[in-house]
């Protein structure tokens, strides 16, 4: 380590402040995020300067132990600092909250330098570095999505592209899509920046989840039940329509003017049904309520383009209901060194528009049952009594994997010839100790290739397994 640049700094606890300190310190392993933090264009940032500043003391070659650094400095430059009471030791804040603070607080002196995001734009009037679906992951800045998937109806929309900006490591594209299941229309993708993700726990209690798993469920398509679709309405709508038109016909009616005006009406259906999306317009125009169709809708999200810096964050707060009471889950989450996003992601040209159809076109298309089943349901309630039998049975806490196989998926044979665009690195992990209400955070992360155990001015080196061993994760960042 000495010969590598010696230790890493330290940070005083000012009272509760273990929270902060990780965050801080996980950050510090970061080459993208330290590497925006020297951007000339934030030389006259107050908050981006203390920040920089303290990135560069935790990071600086030390050859003895003893160079532990304060955060007040950084803290006098923020606009909303966490709750003064911590300075007391009265409350424990909330690392998760206390990052999207820093986060907020950076993204402020960004935006001065920047100009805000026009609208639709025609591709010839593209820059020419324009960058468009999942090139150059580490660009921040400016990225182009096709305004065609954002709003179809939109004029000349197959030759113009959206611009959404990308201000810090962190951000990165979300795609959001909610469908129906019969007719397959969607209003749009709804394209957003996001910073970060949070994985929920099951409430269930688990000897040990995979991540990958975690994120299986985040991208889990959700089936809405009962709700009005547009397309549907006016399917219906015109298939009565030329009933009663057939009815009229072929009875020999004399009312040329009723007939007329069915006709003129079929006609309008018709154009509105040739549009990519129906609008709520048309719709209140061209049908009644007692019409409307009820459907069942699928919403989905996945990530459209990842972040440089993927941050990952454990929501443990589960609600007990025998107490009713939210509560700390502490089952063990299973990560590993490399992790591949790829089928987690889905950039535009790969996103299926038609929401019959898996949302990710490199997924395998499976048949969707629109119509619950009397057989399903049935089956269903067999395993939820065959499930309460094991309950009773069995008080054991559930485990998803053995310790072979989780040691196999944290860091595999072929985890060297993993490689790819999509594939990201383990950069840092917090750790929170103690209950839902109070406790303790420490972070690892790896510097100068080694990892390093920092608890507030405590700095020590340790192990790989050590760090995959961590118990109660609470965030995850991977570049």
């Amino acid at each position: 380590v000495m010969k590598r640049g010696g230790l890493i700094g330290g940070l005083v606890n000012d009272g509760n402040t273990c929270f902060m300190n990780s965050v801080l310190q996980s950050l510090a392993s970061s080459e993208t995020f330290v590497s925006l933090l020297q951007d000339s264009s934030l030389n006259e940032r107050e908050f981006s300067c203390a920040f920089r500043n303290l990135m560069k003391k935790l990071n600086t070659k030390h050859y003895k132990h003893g160079h532990d650094y304060k955060t007040n400095a950084l803290l006098k430059t923020m606009t909303k600092t966490p709750d003064k009471n911590f300075l007391l030791g009265y409350n424990q804040e909330d690392a998760q909250e206390f990052f999207q603070t820093l986060l907020s607080e950076l993204e402020s002196d960004l935006k001065k330098n920047k100009k805000p995001d026009e609208k639709a734009v025609y591709s010839s009037a593209l820059p020419q570095d324009a960058v468009l679906g999942n090139a150059n992951i580490g660009h921040l800045g400016k990225v182009y999505v096709p305004a065609s998937q954002i709003d179809p109806n939109l004029k000349d929309a197959n030759d113009r592209y959206v611009p959404y900006t990308l201000l810090t490591p962190v951000d990165g594209l979300s795609a959001e899509r909610i469908g129906c299941l019969n007719c397959g229309e969607m209003g749009g993708i709804r394209y957003s920046v996001i910073s970060g993700l949070s994985l929920n726990l099951p409430s269930d209690n688990y000897g040990a989840l995979k991540l990958t798993d975690l994120l299986k469920e985040w991208i889990k398509p959700e089936i809405i039940e009962g709700v009005n679709c547009n397309r549907c309405a006016l399917n219906h709508v015109l298939d009565y329509q030329r009933e009663q038109l057939n009815k009229l016909t072929s009875s020999g009616s004399s009312s040329t003017l009723l007939i007329d005006k069915l006709e003129e009406r079929i006609s309008q259906i018709e154009g509105e049904l040739k549009k990519p999306i129906i609008d709520d317009d048309a719709i209140k125009n061209l049908f009644t309520d007692n019409m409307m169709q009820k459907s069942s809708k699928s919403k989905q999200i996945l990530m459209s383009r990842p972040p440089p810096l993927l941050a990952i964050h454990i929501n443990r707060s589960v609600f007990d209901p025998m107490t009713y009471r939210v509560r700390k889950n502490n089952a063990r989450v299973v990560f590993p060194l490399k992790l591949d996003l790829d089928q987690f992601v889905a950039e535009p040209d790969e996103i299926n528009t038609d929401a019959r159809l898996p949302m990710s076109k490199k997924t395998v298309a499976e048949p969707v049952n629109t119509e619950p089943a009397e057989e399903e349901e049935e089956e269903q309630e067999r395993e939820d009594e065959e499930s309460d039998s094991d309950d009773e049975s069995d008080d054991t806490e559930k485990s998803i994997c053995s310790k072979q196989e989780y040691t196999e998926y944290q860091n595999p044979m072929s985890n060297d010839s993993l490689e790819g665009p999509l594939v990201y690195q383990l950069r840092s992990v917090i750790v929170h100790y103690g209950t839902h209400n109070y406790g303790h955070y420490i972070a690892y992360r790896r510097y100068r290739g080694v990892w390093w155990r920092t608890s507030d001015e405590s700095i020590d080196v340790v192990s790989e397994s050590e760090v995959l061993d961590a118990p109660g994760v609470f965030m995850l960042f991977y570049e």
